[in-house]
């Protein structure tokens, strides 16, 4: 794989550290996937995956629906 050097400052070095760690990835694989996340993006956002199953069931519910005679009418075609 090609090999590339960027500098940084201190403070985005350090949030790198940082997140990486969290992430349980090296900095290296933080870095790939982020740049790869700017350039392919069709990719799902970051971290998409991790709301399913977020919602209890019953936090969904049906909004009242209104009469039909309160629909606007439809232009004919």
């Amino acid at each position: 794989m090609p090999h590339l050097n960027i500098y940084v400052g201190e403070d985005l070095l350090r949030q790198i550290k940082t997140t990486a760690k969290i992430e349980k990835i090296s900095m290296s694989k933080l870095i790939q996937n982020k740049i790869s996340n700017v350039f392919n993006k069709a990719d799902w956002p970051e971290n998409y995956f991790d709301i399913f199953g977020s919602l209890d069931e019953n936090d969904l519910k049906r909004p009242e629906q209104t009469a039909a005679k309160f629909d606007v009418p439809r232009e004919s075609l």
